[in-house]
């Protein structure tokens, strides 16, 4: 079992960001909608501490509600597409709070910089011609969104692709 802290997408959101998929890219491994998520922290195989500490150690913090929205579509060398998420100085304290609670808990944690996003797909080879269409299929699109919770989520790595499961939900000040 995977851990990761994640932000659950809204249906009507996730259900807009399933307008972006091109079907005639079938080298595309597109997310299925129920997968849609942003990653805050990813966490990974843990151990060595009771899930109960760390659900506890998350639920101390306190923030207040707050709205994202997406930006420009992008890709990582890894063949990762994504959607940006546009500057949120809430979702950067969020993130800076998480990662600081699982250092409290001497938990190793992915140490990469903090990019917001959504993942849309995977390729094993992305293709200029593909990502100049998806980006003119993707010209003005934009999702907000308002923020009340965010969940701690555990991945089970299977042939067909990763399961998620809600571990804990943990709410923000409304």
């Amino acid at each position: 079992m995977r851990l990761f802290l994640a932000i659950d997408l809204p249906e009507e959101i996730k259900t807009q960001i399933e307008s972006l998929y091109l079907d005639e890219y079938p080298h595309i491994r597109w997310t299925p909608p129920e997968q849609l998520h942003l990653t805050l922290v990813f966490i990974g195989a843990q151990q060595n501490i009771p899930l109960d500490d760390l659900v506890q150690k998350i639920a101390e913090i306190e923030l207040p509600a707050f709205s994202l929205e997406t930006r420009e579509i992008g890709y990582f060398k890894s063949g990762a597409i994504w959607l940006g998420i546009e500057d949120n100085d809430r979702l950067q304290l969020l993130q800076k709070k998480l990662r600081q609670k699982l250092e409290e808990l001497d938990l190793s944690q992915e140490r990469r910089k903090f990019i917001p996003h959504i993942t849309l797909g995977r390729t094993q080879k992305i293709d200029a011609d593909f990502m100049e269409h998806l980006s003119t299929h993707a010209f003005g699109f934009k999702c907000r969104w308002s923020i009340d919770s965010f969940q701690l989520k555990s991945s089970y790595l299977k042939k067909s692709g990763a399961i998620y499961e809600t571990e804990a939900e943990f709410q923000l000040a409304t």
